[in-house]
């Protein structure tokens, strides 16, 4: 059976299309550092200084709950102190690290000190005729909603017509899939393919039926995915709802529609799911926007390809029709387990054209045309009648342009808290949905979404008993974590120190401009088989999860491993993937989160193993690890020199600052934190110094211009006593930049 579509209707009235500037930029900023305020009891605040009180404030954290802080100042309120995180946190670790430290007997209260913005409104071109993103009687309250998400890091897979080239949509879009087996619907002479591009979906009279209509080419696909994540704030065209998510085009729909069993395969596909003859979806959908369908109940293909995308995780919607009808009596609106979306105008009336029903779950802005075709919904287009020609933006009506609105403000909530299910984002917009200001009848769901109310919702997640052991993005340096080669000696790790390029692996991290690296072979058969290895800092912790996001390109890239060290053994391979995951350098990271609960942790490493001839480039961002913490936590031996120490400019001797360890036994991995004000630290040579003379180096010239080094060093001194005098030895080898060491700290 063929599902006819259920377009919205192209209006006449044509934005004009505008070029493309880029905005080019010689800084990049870093993003501000994350701060708390912790009102502490009259205990810890007694001593005779700010100075001193602000030492004892990291220290006692540091001590008790492995994080490093630095004290910031003082408030005027009393007790209250500001201190800043070294590592950035994820929104639900931070949020579970409050949780921890509220807990201490010294802590009254903690809360985040939250940095506020102005009120975000993009600057695209046509953005203030999408009256259906910040109206207040019609539109979905998107405006608001992006002063804290934009739906980063998610990816909605639209199953419609594909896509074509568009400058204003472009950057937004991941590979997909063109599922079209029969090639008259096509269009393109062949069947199937990875390419997902909309070859038309124009029509001679008679050609889709008897009396069927001629009609032009729709290149709905494209305006659906406007709609979604249209590139946004860049000074053209029209505005996205999830504008920092991703779109996978997935092309079901060609002339005179698509197939239920190409639909069908296509939703199983987008979902991560496995199709005969189709590779992997390297890019799996949390979120799936269906605008199509036809009269009928819900047939059992669709159904159960719905059930396989929801058990991958995935959150469905799809559009109620447009047939002024119940949608109860059309597929894939009466599916379960779907979000059925109805059609609101711009006066908050359910659009004349909408289905209705018992079974529509919301409603959102879809528009009307008709009397004036600004009241439609304006996104991206392309002007060619049959084939594609140039780009532009077309206002449209329809629940086709509803229901892209909820499959967005869905890349919103899940920005917001990854872990909610397809019912908890069903549940979250429905129970937040706002009344329609004007008439419904027959059945409009709950109301029209409103995306801040949705997102406001979720308030603060209930963190579970894990605590944040150690969470490093890689913004500089390395972290808490540590590198070592191997048996392979062409391996080595680094950050892209920002310049990123195609011949050092991605294009860029997975949130940011860093990543860290490992190369498993220097383009030598004979590295076949060697690692290279990454090392988290001691841990001894159980329930243990561990995440993290990878990038893995190239031919023949290897393996990429979780090892565990538990009693003293390493466990390899708990975890592991092999061969090339990302079809390009550009290609979006994919996150990772491995059980690590069956082990008592140790210690944690990332380990590549070379394929073969050609390098293999590994990059991986944002680790966290998750757990319980043993007896043998780190933080336990906790030693301090606050002393400054003036480093001579252009001195190779350079100056030592001790710290007196009195703790004995075994030194096993320690984390050295450096806190050094100097400009232009890639003068600068930073070793930390064994009390048997031994040097471990922490940082050698790199950060060209950096100001400052304010970061953790893990080293893994092995067995080795801690007891004696360690130094901190600094070393600034060229003229004219100076500084000193503020202080610094080791912790067994």
């Amino acid at each position: 059976m063929k599902s006819k579509k259920t377009f919205g209707s192209r209006q006449g009235f044509t934005l004009s299309a505008i070029s493309l500037s880029l905005l080019i930029s010689g800084n990049v900023l870093a993003e501000p550092a994350q701060r708390l305020i912790i009102k502490y009891k009259d205990s810890l605040t007694q001593l005779a200084t700010t100075e001193e009180r602000g030492s004892t404030i990291a220290q006692s954290i540091r001590q008790s709950h492995g994080v490093s802080l630095q004290h910031v100042r003082k408030m005027a309120l009393r007790n209250h102190h500001v201190l800043r995180l070294d590592q950035r946190q994820s929104k639900d670790r931070l949020n579970q690290l409050i949780v921890q430290l509220q807990k201490d007997p010294n802590i009254l209260s903690v809360e985040e000190d939250i940095l506020l913005k102005p009120n975000f409104v993009p600057n695209d071109q046509f953005y203030n005729l999408q009256w259906h993103y910040h109206e207040a009687t019609g539109g979905m309250n998107a405006e608001d909603a992006w002063d804290t998400n934009t739906g980063a890091g998610v990816v909605v897979a639209v199953i419609d017509t594909g896509y074509t080239v568009h400058s204003d949509l472009s950057a937004n879009l991941l590979p997909g899939y063109d599922f079209i087996s029969d090639s008259s619907i096509a269009v393109d002479g062949d069947g199937r393919d990875n390419d997902a591009t909309d070859e038309g979906d124009w029509a001679s009279a008679g050609d889709c039926g008897i009396g069927e209509p001629a009609s032009n080419s729709s290149w709905h696909g494209t305006h659906v995915a406007g709609t979604v994540a249209a590139v946004t704030d860049n000074g053209q065209g029209v505005a996205g709802v999830a504008y920092g998510a991703n779109v996978v085009p997935v092309r079901v729909l060609g002339k005179c529609g698509g197939f239920t069993s190409d639909i069908a395969d296509g939703i199983i596909w987008a979902s991560g799911g496995s199709v005969p003859g189709v590779p992997a979806n390297n890019n799996p959908a949390q979120v799936i926007n269906m605008s199509l369908g036809g009269p009928g109940s819900c047939g059992s293909t669709t159904q159960n390809a719905i059930d396989t995308a929801r058990a991958n995780g995935t959150v469905v919607v799809v559009a109620a029709g447009n047939s002024n009808s119940d949608a109860s009596g059309f597929n894939p609106a009466s599916c379960n387990g779907v979000i059925n979306v109805a059609a609101n105008d711009r006066e908050g009336n359910r659009a004349s054209y909408s289905n209705f029903g018992a079974n529509v779950d919301v409603t959102a802005p879809g528009g009307e045309v008709s009397p004036t075709a600004a009241n439609g919904v304006a996104s991206t287009l392309n002007s060619g009648t049959q084939s594609a020609s140039s780009e532009n933006y077309v206002y449209y009506q329809g629940t086709s342009m509803a229901a892209p609105h909820v499959a967005g403000a869905a890349a919103l909530l899940l920005e917001a808290d990854p872990t909610l299910t397809p019912d908890e984002v069903e549940s979250t917009l429905k129970n937040t949905a706002r009344a329609l200001p004007g008439s419904c009848s027959g059945g409009c769901g709950t109301g029209i979404i409103d995306a801040r109310a949705a997102l406001d919702s979720l308030g603060t997640t209930t963190p579970g008993d894990l605590e944040v052991l150690t969470s490093d993005d890689f913004e500089s340096g390395l972290g808490n974590w540590s590198n070592s080669s191997g048996n392979d000696s062409h391996d080595f790790t680094r950050d892209s120190n920002g310049t990123p390029s195609n011949s050092t692996g991605p294009n860029a991290g997975s949130n940011s401009t860093w990543y860290m690296y490992l190369e498993t072979s220097s383009g030598n058969a004979n590295s076949s088989g060697n690692d290279a290895i990454l090392n988290s800092a001691s841990i001894s912790a159980t329930d243990v999860e561990f995440n993290f996001d990878y990038h893995m390109y190239g031919s023949n890239i290897g393996t990429l491993s979780v090892d565990v060290l538990s009693g003293g053994s390493w466990i390899n391979d708990v975890w592991s993937i092999s061969g090339q995951q990302h079809s390009s350098h550009g290609a979006s990271y994919t996150s990772a989160s491995v059980d690590l609960s069956a082990y008592s942790v140790d210690q944690i490493r990332l380990r590549a193993t070379a394929a073969g001839s050609w390098r293999g480039d590994i990059a991986f961002d944002n680790l966290e690890v998750l757990g319980t913490p043993g007896t043998t936590t780190p933080g336990g031996d906790f030693f301090e020199n606050t002393t400054d120490f003036s480093i001579p400019d252009n001195n190779g001797t350079g100056i030592e600052s001790p710290i007196s360890v009195s703790r004995t036994g075994n030194s096993g991995t320690v984390t050295v934190n450096v806190n050094i004000v100097h400009t232009w630290i890639g003068d600068l040579i930073v070793d930390l110094i064994h009390p048997d003379g031994t040097v471990y180096n922490l940082h050698n010239r790199t950060g060209s211009s950096t100001d400052n080094i304010n970061q953790d060093y893990s080293v893994n001194v092995g067995s080795k006593d801690s007891a004696g005098t360690w130094d901190l030895r600094v070393r600034d080898l060229a003229n004219a930049d100076t500084g000193h060491i503020d202080s610094w700290s080791v912790t067994f």
